[in-house]
């Protein structure tokens, strides 16, 4: 099924600020928006892998913007040692929502940025 054009622009415009966000974080960065269950583990590593193995950067770090609602715990688990296999740094960015999976991945790092809306 062939994307829309309003969700290639979509696509095109989260693209663009990735790559400006590694260019500045100099990492790899994902960006995960979703809830964090057993049968979105699969995508989710294949997509890390995925990612690593393009990667032309010499650090061997990640930055991973993450919005989630939440969902299992064990499978938290299984995606943290997903990153960690594949990255020596995990750094983790949440914007504005994330509940109790998202802050497992995040008290595990090294550097945290949480990112407060603006009111």
């Amino acid at each position: 099924m062939a994307q829309d054009h309003f969700d290639r622009s979509i696509f095109e415009v989260v693209n663009h600020k990735a790559i400006a966000l590694e260019e500045h974080l100099s990492t790899d960065v994902i960006f995960y928006n979703g809830s964090i269950y057993p049968q979105y583990f699969r995508s989710f590593r294949d997509f890390v892998e995925q990612v690593k193995a393009k990667s032309n950067r010499t650090e061997n770090a990640v930055s991973v913007m993450l919005m989630t609602g939440g969902g299992s715990a064990e499978t938290t688990e299984r995606m943290d040692a997903v990153l960690r296999k594949q990255y020596e740094t995990v750094n983790f960015i949440v914007p504005d929502i994330a509940i109790p999976q998202a802050r497992y991945f995040a008290w595990q790092v090294i550097k945290f940025i949480w990112i407060m809306p603006l009111r």
